[in-house]
């Protein structure tokens, strides 16, 4: 088999596929309900509303960005009063949605179920849940078999 055949079977150029495919499509959802934010800054807001009081770190590691895309996603929510930062036991910042951002929630849940809806669209329901739980299973062997420092 050629190289190009190879890369073309390969896990990963089809995973990254679909996250371009998803997030371009996402991005054009959020667009429709008048929502101006980026594929991180949306990530955050669902980490946040998933587990409030998250730190810097604990969001860049619950999404999946480096540091540099988490602060800048904090300070423009911070600006558009979606987040608000709390010291939690006097030192670490925690991570909070604000009002603002939990009246939201209708809109970015609706962008996100119509955005997973595009995707699953050719699929019985049953490959959907298929293809879910083996998603799962990716980062949980990773971070087992991460190196430990």
């Amino acid at each position: 088999m050629r190289e190009a055949d190879d890369e073309k079977n390969a896990l990963g150029y089809h995973l990254h596929r679909a996250f371009a495919a998803l997030t371009e499509t996402l991005h054009g959802e959020l667009r429709a309900a008048g929502l101006s934010l980026t594929h991180p800054q949306f990530s955050v807001l669902q980490a946040v509303s998933r587990k409030p009081g998250l730190s810097q770190n604990g969001l860049a590691r619950e999404t999946g960005k480096d540091g540099a895309a988490i602060s800048r996603s904090l300070n423009y929510l911070e600006k558009r009063g979606l987040i608000r930062r709390a010291a939690i036991n006097g030192c670490t910042k925690g991570v909070f949605l604000t009002q603002q951002a939990e009246e939201l929630r209708p809109l970015l849940d609706d962008a996100i179920r119509k955005t997973l809806a595009r995707a699953c669209a050719g699929m019985e329901p049953d490959e959907a849940r298929t293809l879910v739980r083996l998603l799962e299973k990716i980062p949980a062997a990773l971070h087992e078999a991460a190196p430990r420092g």
